[in-house]
């Protein structure tokens, strides 16, 4: 990763989890938000202009659910490389009927919620 992005994936299952990422990341962002924090200040990730660091904050506790969602739906599924679209560059994306698919891999509102809570509790206590 040079650039500090990951967008690019040239994998199928790194585009998956690219795709689920991005799914979580809009629902801890409504979360959040839906919870008067201020999604953009951030303890474990860097306060950049555009970025959303607590977002990504409460992401972390997350990740290990969504890779084990994905790559179960991986170990069982059969793909054809229609499901897949790629690019000139060599980067891979999923198949808008693939990325349905896909999106309904996210963790549930309540895992999410949960998280989100657990930060606003520590802030009341």
């Amino acid at each position: 990763m040079v650039s500090g992005r990951n967008r690019h994936a040239t994998h199928p299952v790194n585009a998956m989890l690219n795709y689920v990422y991005a799914v979580l990341e809009s629902h801890v962002r409504i979360a959040t938000v839906s919870q008067g924090l201020d999604p953009m200040i951030g303890y474990l990730h860097s306060r950049r202009p555009g970025r959303v660091a607590l977002v990504y904050d409460l992401m972390e506790p997350l990740r290990a659910q969504i890779d084990h969602l994905v790559l179960s739906f991986v170990r069982s599924q059969s793909f054809s490389p229609s499901d897949f679209v790629l690019g000139a560059q060599g980067t891979c994306r999923l198949h808008p009927q693939l990325a349905r698919r896909v999106a309904r891999l996210t963790l549930s509102d309540v895992a999410v919620q949960a998280v989100v809570a657990w930060l606003v509790d520590g802030f009341r206590e």
